[in-house]
């Protein structure tokens, strides 16, 4: 893994279990918004609950970085046409959350990480590929990207699942 005195969120992506990419994120200005607001909201009603992903990460076969504007994937694709938002949203169970010390403040639990998969039959985009994922913010029926990562393009098809580990640093 990374560098963790670097403090910087970051993701490792598998496919079929193999590490495949490892790349930096970006909480995006809406997703720290949300988050800032969520620190003071009573309701409890938002929180970190879905994931998305898309084609829309490269152009010319270039990653494209996400910046502190995206309010959403560039391309995002359909999942599964059950799930949220037209089939584009994906939601995680807090099983698939976990708690990390951090070495570099005391070895107290700062970091998450959440584990994110996508199976054979999901996101299969008649492109075959995928080049951004994003989290979601959620309180059921609206979705605020929160963090959003490109990659070069990673072949996705009924043969592949794909895993993202996702760190998030507090």
């Amino acid at each position: 893994s990374m560098n963790e005195k670097e403090r910087k969120n970051y993701v490792e992506i598998f496919s079929n279990g193999k590490k495949i990419h490892e790349i930096n994120n970006l909480v995006v200005y809406e997703g720290r918004e949300k988050i800032a607001d969520m620190v003071f909201d009573s309701t409890g009603h938002m929180a970190v609950t879905h994931f998305g992903v898309g084609k829309g990460g490269t152009s010319g076969g270039s990653v494209v970085s996400p910046t502190n504007e995206d309010v959403d994937l560039a391309d995002p694709i359909i999942i599964h046409s059950s799930y949220p938002d037209g089939g584009k949203k994906k939601a995680f169970s807090p099983s698939d959350i976990s708690t990390n010390p951090d070495s570099a403040n005391n070895n107290r639990n700062l970091i998450k990480s959440v584990s994110l998969r996508l199976e054979q039959n999901e996101a299969n985009d008649p492109d075959g590929i995928i080049n951004e994922a994003g989290l979601y913010v959620s309180n059921g029926s609206q979705f605020y990207l929160y963090a959003r990562i490109t990659f070069p393009d990673t072949p996705k098809d009924s043969t592949r699942s794909i895993t993202f580990i996702w760190y998030l640093f507090f």
